[in-house]
């Protein structure tokens, strides 16, 4: 799935690229929180 996007597009957009920063940075916050990485997966989906 991520191979066939990354061939459609192999540069991603500012705003792409700010809103996987935002995910990740949500993340490892909420990683930081809570103390399973199970409930942080959930809670990221």
């Amino acid at each position: 799935m991520k191979a066939k996007n990354q061939v459609a597009k192999p540069m991603p957009s500012a705003a792409e690229s700010a809103s996987v920063e935002k995910a990740r940075a949500f993340a490892s916050s909420a990683m930081s929180m809570q103390p399973s990485p199970k409930t942080t997966l959930d809670d990221a989906i």
